[in-house]
């Protein structure tokens, strides 16, 4: 065979090779995108004229698709919370319904029911083993500590975390929906890892860890976001 010709074809295969190889190198490389669902303040359906756009979601980008994710303002849901500690553990049932601003949470635990009610400016706790009810003014610190109130992480602190502190982050499916996943330490020192829904904006899931040890979970049991009854909202008489 000619001799110009063998190297002609030694060239056309290493070329080849080289190509291959660059295309794998970048595939492994190139960040995944996706289109991320905004959703609507009546049924959390996806909205075709997302603002979000189509993002990879990383440790880098995470805060910006958060801060473009809507979260719905009327709902109901349950989920369960669950203490760890050496030797044991102890869970709390919770149900919780939201309509605006007002919102109604009964917590279940060691066979009692405690319920908060925040309503037309106004705090209610009561036990539902106990008549007495409890009723203060609502203050700007009691709003703000709804999450709490509720054992919730509010994934807002992500959104004001030093990029430092955010370790890892991506797009998952968490029982059984598409959710944002970040995990980042919080003001607390602990290590949350916290599983955001997409199509609803609500935290569908976490996990808190002291160290290395798991030190409390949760998991979302079922969502409406159908607008509950104004009923709900009511103290009792």
């Amino acid at each position: 065979m000619n001799k110009k010709l063998i190297y002609a074809l030694i060239a056309a295969i290493a070329l080849t090779v080289i190509i291959v190889i660059l295309s794998t190198v970048g595939s492994v490389r190139q960040t995944p995108s996706i289109n991320l669902p905004s959703p609507d303040s009546q049924g959390g359906s996806a909205n075709a004229d997302s603002d979000i756009g189509v993002l990879g979601v990383t440790k880098d980008t995470v805060q910006t698709v958060l801060s473009k994710l809507s979260k719905v303002e009327s709902f109901s849901r349950s989920y369960t919370v669950t203490t760890y500690w050496q030797g044991g553990e102890s869970e709390e049932s919770i149900n919780y319904w939201q309509k605006g601003k007002n919102i109604r949470m009964s917590l279940s635990r060691n066979g009692y029911v405690k319920n908060t009610l925040i309503a037309d400016d106004k705090l209610y706790f009561w036990y539902d083993s106990v008549d007495k009810i409890n009723e203060t003014e609502i203050k700007e610190e009691s709003l703000a500590s709804t999450d709490r109130y509720a054992r919730l992480i509010s994934y807002e602190e992500l959104l004001e975390s030093g990029i430092a502190d955010i370790k890892d982050a991506g797009y998952i499916e968490k029982l059984g929906e598409p959710c944002i996943f970040a995990e980042y330490v919080g003001s607390d020192n602990y290590v949350n890892r916290v599983y955001i829904s997409v199509s609803s904006g609500l935290l569908l899931a976490y996990e808190r860890y002291e160290g290395s040890k798991l030190a409390v979970s949760m998991e979302a049991e079922y969502t409406d976001l159908s607008t509950p009854s104004d009923d709900i909202f009511a103290p009792p008489a």
